[in-house]
C-alpha cells in the first residue's frame, strides 16, 4: 500500500514538473517572437551586448561630465 502511494506521488510530481516545463516553453516561445527593439537597432544592441562594461563606463563618464558642465552654468 505504501509503495503504491509513493508511486502515485512520484507520478504526480513528474506530471507537475512536465506541466511547469510546458508552461515555461510556451512563455519562452512568446518571448522569442516579441522584439523589444526594432530591427534598425540591431547594430547598436549587439555592440552593447558585446561591450557592456565599456558602454557602461562611457555612459557614466558622459553623465558625470554633463552634470559637471551643468553645475558651471
Amino acid at each position: 500500500m505504501m509503495q503504491r502511494i509513493n508511486q502515485l506521488m512520484k507520478a504526480h510530481a513528474r506530471q507537475q514538473f512536465l506541466q511547469k516545463l510546458q508552461e515555461q516553453a510556451e512563455l519562452q516561445a512568446r518571448l522569442n517572437t516579441h522584439r523589444f527593439f526594432p530591427a534598425q537597432m540591431d547594430g547598436i544592441t549587439s555592440f552593447i551586448g558585446r561591450y557592456p562594461w565599456q558602454v557602461l563606463l562611457a555612459v557614466s563618464g558622459l553623465t558625470s561630465l554633463g552634470i559637471e558642465v551643468l553645475t558651471w552654468l
